[in-house]
């Protein structure tokens, strides 16, 4: 947000999150990417048309600033901060172009880890975002996970139709899967639902058939 009372109250709450991620015992906090405009809760889910729009490149500088001093302070907590990618749908682009979202691409991600140089950050890359982003910007999701592999710290599996992130539960057919076997020392979190337990239980067995060989490391 351009909005410094906001942003800062966005930065408060994700210090807080912070603290209560290293009470349970986890190891990194996860955060999502954000916008280069003020949305409300309502609007998410469906097109968005701003009345005002901030530049791409002032709402990445505001962007890094508020990640560089969640990374400091995930340092001082001993945890690890991990950026979640953007998901732009068709009918959240402009002129065919991604004028909203930030870190919607691999490049937006690699450029993050490039100005903000920490061990402590990473991403948690959603599949189910990347397939609808390379639909709409027409990239290569296979390529998007390989580019940015060596920085994921987790990952969010599920499916949908490229069109909208429906947050479906797959098959040992899921474009996904093979890149799995690359990423297999990040934490891998089913993000599924509705789902009947049969349907969560295939999902499972498809990602344990991928990993089924390194399972001893």
């Amino acid at each position: 947000s351009a909005r410094r009372d906001v942003r800062d109250r966005s930065i408060e709450h994700c210090r807080a999150s912070i603290e209560l991620s290293k009470q349970l015992g986890a190891t990194f906090y996860s955060v999502h990417a954000g916008f280069a405009f003020d949305v409300a809760p309502e609007e998410l889910g469906r097109g968005l048309r701003p009345p005002v729009l901030l530049p791409m490149d002032e709402a990445y500088r505001l962007f890094v600033d508020s990640v560089h001093q969640l990374t400091d302070y995930a340092v001082k907590h001993k945890m690890g901060l991990a950026i979640e990618n953007h998901v732009l749908s068709a009918a959240n682009a402009l002129d065919g172009k991604n004028k909203l979202l930030l870190m919607v691409q691999a490049e937006d991600l690699l450029r993050l880890a490039e100005d903000i140089r920490s061990p402590h950050l990473g991403f948690l890359v959603d599949v189910g975002h990347v397939a609808v982003s390379a639909r709409t910007l027409g990239f290569d999701p296979v390529g998007f996970l390989d580019a940015v592999g060596e920085k994921v710290i987790a990952l969010h599996l599920s499916d949908n139709d490229g069109v909208a992130d429906q947050n479906l539960p797959f098959d040992s057919r899921a474009w996904f899967l093979p890149a799995l076997e690359r990423l297999r020392h990040t934490t891998m979190i089913l993000e599924c639902g509705p789902a009947s337990i049969d349907e969560i239980k295939k999902s499972c067995m498809a990602v344990e058939e991928v990993l089924r060989p390194w399972r001893q490391e």
